[in-house]
């Protein structure tokens, strides 16, 4: 029994010593490239995003825009938009990269991107259900 457990001990100071060296060569091979390693941990998540309902809630109101706008610029219902803020539903992975698209730019960009939208929508006449892309209600004629 001692027999084996002074092997297994030498057996882990070689492993030890071993993965020491590994360390010390990956250190100098990345001060020869200029680059620092990218940890284990983070090569499997590079690309994914999370989303979080309170960030997505304060982001619209910092910038000070309306649900109505936001759905706008992410070409959504309004309602997806609360259904996101009030935890009813998340949106779609490709939809999270949208509005981190959205998140990247600054509040003039934003604006900018909302004017755009809203241009070639406003005509002069055009009522709030004509430029939405509803049928306006008829008006009720009072025939007595």
């Amino acid at each position: 029994m001692k027999k084996r457990w002074v092997q297994q001990r030498k057996t882990i100071a070689a492993l030890k010593d071993e993965c020491a060296a590994l360390r010390r060569e990956l250190a100098s091979l990345t001060r020869r490239a200029g680059t620092a390693p990218v940890p284990a941990a983070a090569e499997g998540t590079q690309g994914k995003r999370r989303f979080r309902i309170d960030g997505f809630r304060s982001f619209r109101t910092k910038l000070g825009v309306s649900a109505r706008q936001l759905a706008a610029l992410l070409q959504v219902s309004e309602q997806t938009i609360y259904n996101w803020e009030s935890a009813a539903t998340r949106p779609q992975p490709a939809m999270i990269a949208a509005i981190a698209e959205l998140r990247a730019l600054g509040k003039r960009e934003l604006q900018a991107r909302l004017l755009k939208l809203q241009s070639p929508d406003s005509d002069a006449g055009a009522t709030p259900a004509k430029a939405a892309g509803r049928p306006a209600k008829k008006a009720a004629s009072k025939s007595r």
